[in-house]
């Protein structure tokens, strides 16, 4: 008590803990700060796997320690959606897709949660961003302005971006982690982030929330209000995905989940 009225530095206890004044202060090394990780699978999909077939066959639990490799994970939640076969662009993609998730689960033992919200596919009427020419006006720039939409198939998948805000936000008030890590580049986990980040107990350090953003691909640049919103941002780099691929056939049971085709 003494050394603290003098202004020395007060004495650092094992396991982390300072005394400041006469109460105890956690103060957690960076190494030490629990972290858990949520993917938005739709986003890291169209951010940087979306036509690299080689590249599909993703670990997802490796991929977050090959990114993270320095902090202990507590948890990892994969938000998704199933495709429906009437909806895919190619054939074949919704079984392809089943195999993936069931490899992931099976090859991290449990510890990747699979959270899956709804993949919807509607028709919709669209506003077109030229007017078609009318084949009644064959006269240069005249078009017919009574209808300029058109109707389209539009694929959506729901819940995914509500599931995973929902998810960081409860998890920091039940004091889970204490720091979270977001693999996305969705504007609209903004809030969230922010909302997370808040002290939310007497005597608790506030939470930390990082963003990796699937934007070193060319084209593509991380969305400034997330990098506004977010303690820290990292990029997810092909040498990422190259070094967490899953081994080209996993053992399940009595089966075997192989790797698909077009994937190799």
């Amino acid at each position: 008590m003494e050394a603290l009225l003098r202004g020395d530095r007060p004495p650092q206890l094992r396991g982390g803990f300072v005394i400041c004044g006469l109460r105890k202060c956690h103060r957690k090394k960076k190494e030490e700060r629990r972290t858990a990780v949520y993917i938005d699978g739709f986003n890291l999909y169209h951010g940087c796997l979306q036509g690299y077939e080689h590249y599909k066959w993703l670990d997802i639990e490796a991929l977050c320690h090959n990114l993270i490799f320095d902090r202990p994970i507590v948890s990892i939640k994969f938000f998704t959606a199933r495709i429906k076969a009437k909806a895919a662009r190619r054939p074949g993609a919704n079984i392809r897709q089943d195999a993936y998730l069931k490899a992931i689960k099976q090859r991290s033992n449990g510890r990747v949660e699979v959270i899956q919200g709804n993949f919807r596919r509607d028709q919709k009427k669209m506003h077109l961003c030229r007017p078609i020419p009318c084949k009644h006006h064959d006269n240069g720039g005249d078009h017919c302005h009574g209808d300029e939409k058109i109707a389209v198939w539009k694929n959506e998948e729901k819940q995914t971006d509500v599931s995973l805000s929902v998810h960081l936000i409860n998890d920091a008030w039940l004091d889970l982690y204490d720091q979270a890590i977001i693999i996305s580049n969705d504007t609209d986990l903004e809030e969230a982030i922010k909302i997370a980040c808040v002290d939310h107990s007497p005597g608790k350090p506030p939470k930390h929330v990082g963003v990796i953003t699937p934007t070193a691909w060319p084209g593509r640049k991380p969305a400034g209000t997330l990098v506004s919103a977010a303690s820290w941002l990292k990029e997810v780099k092909e040498s990422h995905h190259r070094d967490s691929q899953l081994p080209d056939t996993i053992p399940a049971g009595n089966s075997v989940l192989y790797r698909p085709l077009e994937w190799t």
